[in-house]
């Protein structure tokens, strides 16, 4: 599993977090963070005004939770399409 860590916790802009994930090798433009703040997927946040800003650990917690092992589906399911 992907290793995030060693920074400080303190809360970072919309651009500082992009920056923040292309660092640890998942890129993600500003307006996606906005896309998915707004749906409510995306790394937890703090909002003072109309500013918001992300804290390192959220932004470390929320990528690691999307890290997933690639498993082949013959693996799974016992061979093609299911077939046992």
């Amino acid at each position: 599993m992907a290793e995030f860590g060693g920074d400080d916790d303190r809360p970072m802009d919309g651009r500082e977090t992009s920056a923040f994930c292309a660092r640890k090798g998942l890129p993600i433009a500003e307006a996606t963070l906005s896309t998915l703040r707004c749906r409510g997927s995306g790394p937890k946040y703090l909002k003072y005004g109309r500013r918001v800003f992300y804290r390192p650990s959220a932004v470390k917690q929320w990528l690691e939770s999307r890290v997933h092992e690639h498993r082949r589906t013959n693996e799974v399911s016992g061979g093609p399409l299911g077939a046992s």
